[in-house]
């Protein structure tokens, strides 16, 4: 299977979950390669820039401006079946931990979990194939995260898409630009709790590098 295009990787995504329940998704960011490119004296933490997200026109909502706290996207997902506990091997249809998961890709993060829990819940695929079918993400000026935020207001869409759904989304209107087959933004990582076994199963997104391992 090919990975996806070159891309800039400033972000990092995990997902765990154990025996008895607990989980977690954790996502480290520094915004570019090297973020601010400073370090915090004595520490050798690397701070962020994620201050690139505020804007300068006084009538943006994202203005910089003091009091204020900067636009973020981190968005790791957990998923539950009703409202209880995460708790493991419930009879199916109870409460409990269903879904563990995350991706880096920026203001992509909430575009790219929303398609694979789509896939998942509404078309019953495997983590497996959540992660690996075709993938789109849409940019809208001027909301990038880097500056200068100005974008082409485009539908990014992976090849692997068929002629007939591509027709149908200009037919609406939609400016479609094809990416590689693997060249979508983001690296999903994954895993799903069987609600009748409690058995766990994982998959990492192949665009970038990443793996599932259980032990």
């Amino acid at each position: 299977m090919a990975a996806g295009a070159v891309q800039e990787e400033d972000t990092t995504c995990f997902v765990i979950v154990d025996q008895w329940g607990n989980a977690v998704c954790q996502l480290q960011s520094i915004q570019s390669s090297m973020g601010s490119s400073i370090v915090a004296e004595g520490t050798g933490i690397l701070l962020n820039n994620r201050m690139t997200y505020w804007h300068l026109d006084p009538d943006h909502v994202d203005c910089l401006q003091p009091g204020k706290r900067v636009r973020h996207t981190m968005n790791p997902v957990m998923v539950f079946n009703g409202d209880g506990p995460a708790s493991l091997g419930k009879p199916s249809g109870s409460s409990g931990l269903a879904l563990v998961c995350g991706t880096p890709g920026a203001d992509t993060q909430v575009q790219t979990n929303m398609q694979v829990i789509t896939h998942l819940i509404d078309f019953g695929m495997t983590v497996a194939e959540a992660v690996e079918a075709p993938r789109w993400r849409n940019s809208h000026s001027p909301t990038e995260s880097n500056v200068p935020h100005v974008c082409d207001n485009l539908l990014h869409m992976e090849s692997r898409f068929g002629t007939d759904v591509r027709q149908a989304l200009e037919s609406k209107g939609h400016q479609l630009n094809m990416m590689p087959e693997w060249g979508a933004q983001g690296s999903e990582m994954m895993i799903q709790v069987n609600p009748e076994t409690g058995a766990l199963h994982g998959a990492a997104d192949p665009r970038r590098d990443g793996y599932a391992i259980g032990w």
